[in-house]
């Protein structure tokens, strides 16, 4: 009985030996695959990252290499040396942001300067065609101006050479008549020398107030008529008589018109005589 059980016991002890040394090898065999099924999950992950990265690094080295790109970042650069509106730190700045944007973020970039580019020139052109047009207009206004100068100019010249020919004319219309009234008042001189007094009943000859000086009132004829005292030009004689030009209103058939265009009064046809005044007359002598 002793000797089975021990047996038993002895068979129990070798089955639970294999098992767990095969347990033992199963387990370092899992474990052995699951450390190499990690180690290559690692391998590969790590060559999987390195290939993306190069490639990431190669476009953006594309793009920021590119024409355009070169181009924008010259312009930029253009535009930082002349523009004052940012300091040289914030400059510095947007340089170092450019550089550190991926190919995608530079390509936005790139749309978004080539939009502006493009609205600015068009902005650009407008400016340049309204100025073209004041510019015109400009010209066309001062053209008008000079125009309206030189008008004026060719009227002012014109208005001066016509006040220069009115001058000229009214010169020679003065002259005419200072030599008309000279040849008039010698030729009523030689009439009434010739005529002297009381020829025809024209008693004194001339009676016309532009041959007289020194005109005094000294009262008036039975009939109205207003009696002058007088002395004739040129002569130092005191008269007593009419005036023709008032002779003319009243009683136009007692004057007479000389050649010489001056009047005569032919006394028989009044009532006022004609006569030299001597001193008994108050008046004084020659």
């Amino acid at each position: 009985m002793c000797r089975r059980v021990l047996c038993l016991a002895v068979g129990i002890v070798c089955v639970l030996a294999i098992f767990l040394g095969a347990s033992g090898y199963v387990f370092a065999v899992d474990t052995a695959k699951a450390t190499k099924t990690g180690d290559q999950k690692t391998s590969k992950s790590a060559s999987e990252k390195a290939i993306p990265t190069a490639n990431v690094q190669s476009d953006r080295d594309k793009v920021w290499n590119s024409p355009e790109m070169l181009w924008a970042r010259a312009w930029m650069e253009e535009y930082f040396r002349v523009s004052k509106k940012y300091t040289p730190e914030q400059k510095k700045e947007y340089r170092k942001h450019l550089a550190s944007m991926t190919a995608p973020q530079m390509e936005l970039w790139l749309m978004q300067f080539e939009e502006e580019r493009q609205v600015a020139a068009k902005k650009n052109e407008a400016e340049k065609q309204n100025r073209a047009v004041r510019t015109t207009r400009g010209l066309a206004e001062i053209r008008n101006q000079q125009n309206i100068l030189k008008n004026i100019e060719k009227d002012e010249h014109k208005q001066a050479a016509q006040q220069e020919k009115t001058i000229n004319q009214d010169r020679q219309f003065a002259r005419s008549m200072y030599k008309q009234q000279q040849r008039e008042a010698a030729q009523a001189t030689m009439e009434y020398s010739s005529g002297g007094f009381g020829w025809g009943g024209f008693g004194g000859g001339f009676s016309d107030e532009r041959l007289k000086r020194d005109l005094k009132f000294v009262g008036t004829s039975p009939s109205g008529i207003k009696i002058y005292r007088f002395r004739y030009r040129g002569d130092s004689r005191w008269y007593e008589g009419v005036l023709a030009q008032e002779l003319l209103l009243t009683h136009p058939e007692a004057v007479v018109f000389a050649s010489s265009g001056y009047m005569m009064v032919h006394y028989g046809l009044i009532d006022v005589p004609f006569r030299e005044l001597s001193e008994c007359d108050g008046v004084p002598g020659p």
